[in-house]
């Protein structure tokens, strides 16, 4: 693993930087906005434990006993559920300019200052989608509010207050300070969004790479869950809607993360994470119906049973990622475990965070610089364990353009390869012609030959026969590859998916052209069985304008029963003049028409590309022309300059060249 330590060294640096900053934090010195209990003291921004009296109960009057609403007074309302009152008389030394006090976790609640309504929120009780504990109520002050008392009248539901549910300082004040505490989640969130988006992009441009997808789930799901954590945008917003369903990221995290992981192990379509992911996803939407209809259940779901659903998957996961890295020991499910262990440490300890306050207190009584690097701990091991998954992703891109390197070295072979063997074809081909010529010659010369020279000439007419049969059949297929083949290199450089496309297609035309040699060979053997001469044709036509690229406008008529001889003689016309037409006229369409006239079957196809012009028949056209003239039919090919009679319609361009051909049809 070369470039281990370098990330590892990044890595690294990241967490140094987020321990100087919250030590920065945590010390006193570092900031002039603290936030204090003292009374008097004249603090930016400060706390009021003490002072605040509390009743419960529907009503109250003048014999009324309130008590000091402290901790051990919260838990005896612990399973107290009904009106509850809470007095304080504001103190003296309210801020001089634009004094503010917050109130934190209030779902249903009013507030008088001597007698008068100063505030409310949601006393009719239709606000039914609130979060208990995420979200704040400013309550605008004056200085002549010194020393009134604020009485607020609430609906108590055994909740956990904030450790400081109230704060009273200037509006600009607690801006600046929510900026100051705020910048950090700033940068946790746009890493993990501009991760989801270019995540996201990726997968657009290579869909079938389904990785992609799972991260850009998974990362926009831990941005959003970080950005909810922003005091600033619930003071300037007011969200409260929005941060009721928070806490829905949970499910759904958990099971794009499940999905990322399965897709990363190569596991996706396992019976075990199928059934995962089906069970995640009905739990999420579950959730999401409960949240909307029944907040009780929705909070018991996301709350008291979650948790044990994160244990199972972990679980279950735990047993595939270690598996897995024991079997492969490679990079790949090396980052996917590095990843998992920081995310299962850091789910654990937030857990240890929210069920014991006990253990909460007593980290951070062993150091000062503990309650900020506490503050920390969920979007810094979020980050850490995006970190490992983004390298996984990394090795995967670079494993792919790795292939595609490979595969472009060996088609390039093969490219060679191809060349090679269609020269030394065509030059077999044109030996066995000049042999066949010869044996012509000294056939016309002598009519009497002995045995031996009409056995020879025999052998020599087997040998012709079997080279143009692998001539009219290969030829076609090869100039396909050899188009597909420049077209991919040309396509190499600056659209790799696509050049792969084109690899593909270079691959399957390689391939029918091994399975044609060996139909051609078949039908050398057993030329009596039945032809299908329509379906042949039309397979030729849609084959040529799949792999060719061009347009072919055909019309074919509806034959009698023709020749078995007949039918391979039309066929095999149409495969060399359209592949004469691509290969040396340059031809970008075709226009062919086959039909009945009288006792003849006429064959007629016009292209678009160079004209013939007085250039030599090659050995294909040569060939083509000897099997009609033994059939007792005619051939014509020539620059499409006259229209012929009744396919006067066919002939309008007078560019190109046209081949005509006339058989008997017995």
């Amino acid at each position: 693993m070369r470039n281990k330590p370098v990330v590892f060294a990044v890595l690294v640096l990241i967490f140094i930087l987020i321990v100087v900053y919250v030590q920065r934090n945590a010390d006193p010195a570092a900031s002039s906005t603290t936030i204090t209990s003292s009374e008097s003291a004249p603090a930016p921004l400060r706390y009021i434990g003490v002072g605040w009296l509390v009743h419960w109960g529907e009503t109250y009057d003048a014999n009324t006993e309130w008590k000091p609403f402290t901790r051990a007074t919260r838990a005896e309302m612990e399973n107290y559920s009904g009106k509850a009152w809470l007095r304080l008389t504001i103190p003296d030394n309210l801020p001089a300019r634009d004094p503010y006090l917050v109130l934190i976790g209030f779902k249903q609640f009013e507030a008088t200052i001597d007698g008068k309504l100063a505030y409310s929120f949601n006393m009719d009780g239709n606000a039914k989608h609130i979060h208990p504990i995420m979200n704040i109520h400013p309550i605008q002050l004056t200085m002549e509010d010194s020393g009134k008392l604020l009485e607020i009248q609430m609906q108590w539901i055994p909740v956990n207050f904030k450790t400081t549910w109230n704060i009273m300082g200037t509006r600009y004040d607690m801006l600046w300070n929510a900026l100051k505490s705020d910048w950090s989640v700033i940068v946790y969130v746009t890493l993990f969004l501009s991760a989801g988006l270019a995540s996201a992009v990726l997968f657009l441009r290579r869909k079938q790479e389904l990785l992609y997808m799972w991260f850009s789930l998974l990362a926009t799901c831990a941005g959003f869950g970080v950005l909810y954590k922003m005091f600033l945008i619930q003071w300037l917003v007011g969200a409260d809607f929005i941060y009721y369903w928070k806490d829905m990221l949970l499910p759904f995290g958990i099971y794009t993360f499940v999905g990322f992981y399965g897709e990363a192990l190569r596991l996706s379509r396992h019976l075990v994470f199928r059934l995962m992911k089906g069970v995640l996803l009905g739990y999420t939407c579950i959730s999401a119906w409960a949240g909307w209809f029944h907040p009780d259940l929705y909070w018991k779901l996301l709350v008291d049973y979650l948790p044990y659903s994160f244990a199972a998957v972990f679980v279950v996961v735990s047993i595939y990622v270690f598996v897995q890295h024991w079997k492969k020991r490679d990079r790949e499910t090396l980052w996917l475990l590095i990843g998992y262990s920081i995310l299962v440490l850091t789910m654990f300890i937030y857990l240890l965070f929210n069920l014991s306050n006990t253990f909460l207190q007593w980290l951070i009584s062993l150091s000062r610089v503990m309650p900020a690097l506490l503050e920390q701990e969920l979007q810094g091991g979020l980050l850490l364990f995006m970190l490992c998954l983004s390298m996984v992703l990394v090795h995967r891109f670079s494993e792919v353009y790795r292939q595609v390197e490979r595969h472009t070295v060996e088609l390039a072979a093969k490219n060679d390869e191809l060349e090679t063997f269609h020269r030394s074809l065509e030059e077999l081909v044109e030996i066995r012609t000049k042999e066949l010529e010869k044996a012509n010659q000294s056939l016309e010369a002598s009519v009497r030959e002995t045995a031996e020279t009409l056995a020879e000439v025999s052998v020599l007419e087997e040998r012709n026969r079997i080279a143009h049969e692998i001539h009219d059949v290969v030829g076609h297929t090869l100039t396909a590859a050899i188009v597909q083949l420049e077209a991919s290199k040309k396509l190499a450089g600056h659209d790799l998916t696509k050049s792969v496309e084109k690899l593909d297609v270079i691959n399957n035309l390689v391939r029918k052209g091994m399975e044609d040699i060996r139909r051609s060979v078949r039908l050398l053997k057993d030329e009596g069985e039945m032809f299908d001469l329509y379906a042949a044709l039309e397979d030729l036509i849609r084959d040529t304008e799949l792999t060719m690229g061009v347009d072919i406008d055909a019309h074919i008529a509806a034959l009698p029963p023709l020749p078995w001889l007949t039918q391979r003689v039309i066929y095999h016309a149409l495969q060399e003049g359209l592949t004469n037409g691509i290969r040396h006229g340059n031809c970008s369409s075709f226009t062919f028409s086959l039909l009945r006239d009288e006792q003849r079957v006429r064959f007629l196809l016009i292209n678009d590309g160079t004209s013939f012009g007085s250039a030599k028949p090659g050995f294909g056209l040569t060939t083509m022309m000897e099997r009609i003239h033994l059939l007792g039919g005619t051939v014509h090919v020539r620059a499409n300059r006259e229209d012929d009679g009744d396919l006067a319609d066919l002939t309008a361009s007078e560019a190109g060249c046209r081949l005509e051909i006339t058989l008997p049809l017995h």
